[in-house]
């Protein structure tokens, strides 16, 4: 008398799957770190706001669009670099 078993499906290979909570610690650390080097960035520039209105001779309109510019094209470049991993 034989019994029929379904095939098993095979492992996993190395590297493959879901992570273990050291990668995921890992990635957490390192996307935390890149957020504050951002918010610090952009905090910066809007403590100097009114030094570069001065510097440039623009206008605090002016000034404003061009940190806007800089975030945006920041979170840009940052999607780009994403998406060639």
């Amino acid at each position: 008398m034989s019994t029929h078993q379904p095939p098993r499906a095979a492992a996993p290979a190395s590297g493959t799957g879901t992570p273990d909570a050291r990668q995921l610690r890992t990635i957490l650390i390192a996307v935390s770190v890149a957020l504050m080097a951002v918010i610090a960035s952009v905090s910066g520039l809007n403590v100097a706001q009114t030094q570069m209105a001065v510097e440039f001779g623009a206008s605090q309109n002016t000034v404003l669009w061009i940190i806007n510019i800089y975030t945006l094209s920041l979170g840009r470049a940052a999607a780009a670099a994403r998406r060639h991993r």
